[in-house]
C-alpha cells in the first residue's frame, strides 16, 4: 500500500486523499481480521461482510468514492467497460483490481476483486459490488463477500 507521501495512480477524475490513505489501512485490518477465522472452505465458502465495508463506501458515496479506497489498497486503475463487453483479449485480472461498468441508462456498477492471503491451497478473495441508479453517480447498494475458492474453482 502506498503511503501518504507516494504517488498513486489515479482515474480520470478520481484523487487519493490521505483520509482515504487512511480508511484503506483500516479496512485491510478488518477484513484481515475475519479472514483469519475462516478456517473451513466447505462451511464458509461465501462470508458476507458487506455491512464491514459499507463503512468504507458507504449508501450515498460515489463510484469515484469506491475507485479511491481501491486505489489507496494498492488495486490496479479500473478496467472501463460498456455494458456486453468484454476484457480485452488476453487480459490477466490482477490480483487487486476493479471493473467499472456503465450502461446505457448511465447507471454505473464497480465491482472489485482482492486476493487475500490464503490457506490450505485455497485462493481468498474480497469481492465487493456497488451500484448507481441512472448518471447520478451516489452508490445505492452495496454487496461484499470473502470468497474461498479452492484450487479447482480457481
Amino acid at each position: 500500500m502506498a503511503t501518504e507521501g507516494e504517488s498513486l495512480p489515479t482515474g480520470l477524475s478520481v484523487n487519493v486523499a490521505p483520509s482515504t490513505l487512511t480508511a484503506a489501512k483500516q479496512l485491510q485490518v478488518d477484513i484481515h481480521r475475519i479472514n483469519l477465522k475462516l478456517t473451513d472452505p466447505r462451511k464458509q465458502r461465501f462470508t458476507d461482510v458487506s455491512k464491514v465495508i459499507e463503512k468504507y463506501v458507504p449508501i450515498g458515496s460515489t463510484v469515484d468514492d469506491a475507485e479511491a479506497l481501491m486505489l489507496a489498497m494498492g488495486c490496479k486503475p479500473p478496467l472501463r467497460l460498456g455494458v456486453n463487453e468484454s476484457p480485452p483479449h488476453g487480459y490477466r485480472r490482477p490480483p487487486c483490481t476493479s471493473i467499472v461498468t456503465v450502461n446505457p441508462d448511465k447507471s454505473q456498477s464497480i465491482e472489485a476483486l482482492v486476493e487475500l492471503p490464503g490457506r490450505f491451497l485455497q485462493g481468498h478473495f474480497l469481492s465487493i459490488h456497488a451500484q448507481t441508479p441512472g448518471a447520478d453517480r451516489r452508490i445505492v447498494s452495496v454487496t461484499a463477500s470473502i470468497d474461498i475458492r479452492t484450487l479447482g474453482d480457481l
